[in-house]
């Protein structure tokens, strides 16, 4: 048999079993030297076992022995090369069908048997494995693949309009996974969907991953034939090859046959059952439970193997477990036949980190539900979700109108009203527009202060922000002394020099008494929650990062870090900041390998948050003159990063006079208003560094650094043409 793969080897078995009752299947050649004369057995040799079958053929016609060679094609191609005399005594040639893992077209019956919700391919094969499976479990039923990073709007109309065919997507990460079941749920659909995702290891196997709750696990992997009749002739079996087989070399039956024999069950009996059975993993299974040595109620837990679970999906009690394993509230939501509740969903999703799904949702949400009670949180969080998309306009629109509602329908205390405010605050420093941003957070802080008692949690979230502010203006110290008090933290020695120290810079607040009394009486430990805490540690990271103090910034970042990842998982957005600000001050310290690890993570996070698009529509006109133009632009991008650089590097070392001490200082200040990654990489250059340097340093290439360089050197030309650059 050529062309021959491992899952088609047990119906080959189960085929010459009536009349080769004893038969057997082996892998080392060498056997035809030990078995019975006259014998017939399946060989499943390897390429290497060539030369020794070429040489020892005669010996197969000595001892009458009939053969049925079970070969891929690697090892069909060995023999007729290397091993000649023996391939033309070859008296039958058959090419063998391709066949998926028979356990696993098993397993998407079983999931529409339960009707699951969908079925978790814990799999290594890819889609043509997952289609070779349904075709084999389904016949004629079509397979259409959806993209879970090509948003999440057209991801729902696209399962609306796959009809019968089943859908598949490829979701590695929890984000996506959760993305495409509400998808699902909101689409209507039920069960016809496979999601192709890793499997998260347990005592007895790979099981669902935890964002994919109550699916129907299926893996198609299979164990080598060698390894198998290892596992079996361990435990005593006579012949470990041929139960092996009839197994399908699951790796959950092969393991099922080695307990039943080693606790006594007889070998022909175990051989009629797997003979007889369409699925064998789940008959064996199903053996095991009478036998004591498997309990059905483990599947209600999620710790029963994929062989238990068919096996008990056959039963009436085990349709009833699984069922109650369906349990997500979002998707049950989303099934509802009436008006489905779209701010809650919304702000579940943002909550969660799903800012694509949330989008969707919000516009549902507004259009449908305008008066709902919750829909100034949901805006507060839409304009949150587009600042960190790099939506900066639609941002700041729309923080600035949730911020007046909230002005006009909440007390100052109140902490979604500081979220907004907060917010809106961040909107206008992604715009660059310092000159609004520090009134407005006077006053929200003026504001909150009124209340003294109940004002703590308010301060806690708009500190952040206006730390922010402070930093641009050399206000590091004042920053750094406002957040350690809010972490309650001692920083009494501070209160006294604030206002002083604030007039100094040009800074005349009327929130000073608030912030002087916070610096009086620090916050009380477990005042705060948690996500209000983090953000105040990345804030004051943030500040001795500015201030030099990189040393000290890292631990504080780390720890922050380590806390929402425990507390959001390791995929939320609001990782991001915390990321973005511990990247820089590990690159400031040199530490550039750590730096660009925790910079793609955060990319890796932003991409997966924001849904985005899989592909790009290609701009009209030829081919050839698209990437003409763009080799044109790129080099005319590098040339002024050049130019640019020249000229800054000239003014950050003009230090003989006055006017270039003072243009000194004003590049100095303005290279603050910057992101992180942008101002390391002017720093970097202003340090005498060559684009070759840097590149081998950030491990880029040169192109690419040049291309960065010119975009920083854009946005600082704009901090500089600001007033804000005028007043450090």
């Amino acid at each position: 048999m050529d062309h021959a793969g491992p899952g088609r080897l047990g119906e080959l078995v189960r085929a010459l079993l009536p009349e080769h009752p004893g038969i057997d299947v082996h892998v080392d050649p060498r056997v035809a030297e030990t078995v019975p004369p006259g014998s017939t057995f399946v060989l499943v040799p390897r390429a290497s076992d060539a030369d020794w079958l070429n040489i020892q053929r005669p010996l197969f016609a000595r001892r009458r022995l009939r053969v049925v060679l079970f070969c891929d094609r690697t090892t069909s191609a060995a023999l007729a090369r290397h091993a000649v005399d023996f391939f033309d005594w070859i008296s039958v040639y058959v090419r063998c069908p391709d066949g998926a893992a028979p356990h696993a077209a098993q397993g998407i019956r079983c999931a529409l048997r339960t009707r699951a919700p969908g079925v978790a391919w814990l799999g290594r094969g890819g889609e043509a494995t997952v289609a070779a499976a349904l075709s084999e479990a389904l016949p004629g039923r079509g397979l259409m693949r959806i993209d879970p990073m090509g948003g999440y709007a057209r991801m729902v109309e696209a399962i609306q309009g796959a009809g019968r065919a089943w859908v598949v997507a490829a979701a590695e990460h929890a984000t996506l996974q959760r993305r495409i079941r509400w998808a699902l749920a909101e689409a209507r659909r039920g069960t016809r969907a496979i999601v192709v995702a890793p499997g998260v290891a347990s005592p007895v196997g790979l099981r669902c991953p935890p964002a994919l709750p109550g699916w129907w696990p299926v893996d198609d992997a299979m164990l080598p034939l060698a390894e198998a009749r290892r596992a079996l002739a361990d435990v005593g079996a006579a012949s470990p090859g041929r139960l092996a087989a009839l197994a399908g070399l699951e790796p959950d039956a092969v393991e099922l046959l080695a307990r039943l024999i080693a606790r006594g069950e007889d070998e022909g009996a175990l051989t009629s059952i797997l003979a007889g059975a369409g699925d064998p993993g789940a008959a064996l299974a199903a053996r095991a439970i009478e036998a004591g040595l498997i309990h059905g109620a483990a599947t209600a837990r999620g710790d029963a193997a994929p062989a238990v679970l068919r096996a008990l999906a056959r039963t009436p009690e085990g349709r009833r477990l699984a069922a109650g394993k369906r349990r997500d509230s979002l998707a049950l939501w989303m099934r509802r036949p009436s008006a489905r509740p779209w701010t809650t969903l919304a702000i579940s999703a943002f909550d969660l980190g799903d800012l694509d799904a949330g989008a969707a949702w919000t516009r549902r949400a507004l259009a449908e539900e305008p008066d709902h009670p919750r829909s100034l949180g949901l805006r507060v969080r839409a304009g949150e979700a587009l600042l960190f998309r790099g939506e900066r306009e639609a941002a700041l629109a729309t923080l600035e109108r949730a911020f007046a509602s909230a002005r006009a329908s909440l007390r100052p205390e109140r902490p979604l009203r500081a979220r907004a405010a907060a917010g809106f605050a961040l909107a206008l420093l992604g715009a660059r527009k310092l000159e609004r941003a520090l009134p407005h957070l006077d006053r929200a802080i003026v504001a909150a202060g009124a209340r003294p008692g109940t004002a703590r949690r308010a301060l806690a979230v708009l500190l952040p922000p206006f730390a922010k502010v402070l930093v641009p203006f050399g206000g590091c110290a004042e920053a750094e002394a406002l957040l350690r008090s809010a972490l309650g933290m001692d920083a009494r020695g501070a209160a006294a020099l604030l206002a002083s120290s604030l007039r100094q810079k040009g800074l005349v607040l009327r929130c000073e008494p608030v912030l002087t009394a916070l610096l009086s009486d620090p916050t009380a430990p477990g005042a705060l929650r948690l996500r209000e805490r983090c953000a105040l540690v990345q804030a004051l990271g943030e500040a001795l990062l500015a201030a030099g103090r990189y040393d000290s910034a890292a631990p504080l970042l780390r720890a922050a870090l380590r806390d929402l990842e425990e507390a959001l998982g390791t995929e939320h957005p609001a990782l991001r900041p915390v990321l973005d600000a511990l990247s820089a001050a590990r690159a400031a310290a040199g530490h550039l390998t750590d730096a660009e690890e925790l910079g793609q993570r955060s990319s890796t996070i932003a991409a997966l948050a924001s849904g985005r698009p899989a592909s790009r529509e290609a701009a009209p006109g030829r081919p050839e003159t698209r990437r003409a133009s763009s080799r044109s632009r790129r080099a005319t991008e590098r040339e002024r990063a050049r130019e640019a650089v020249d000229m800054l590097a000239e003014m950050a070392t003009a230090e003989e006079t006055s006017t270039g001490r003072d243009a000194a200082r004003r590049l100095s200040h303005a290279l603050s208003f910057l992101p992180p990654g942008q101002r390391i990489l002017l720093e970097m250059q202003l340090s005498g560094l060559t684009f070759r340097e840097i590149a081998v340093a950030l491990r880029m290439n040169v192109s690419t650094v040049q291309v960065r360089v010119s975009r920083a050197l854009k946005a600082l030309k704009k901090v500089l043409e600001s007033p804000a650059a005028d007043s450090p």
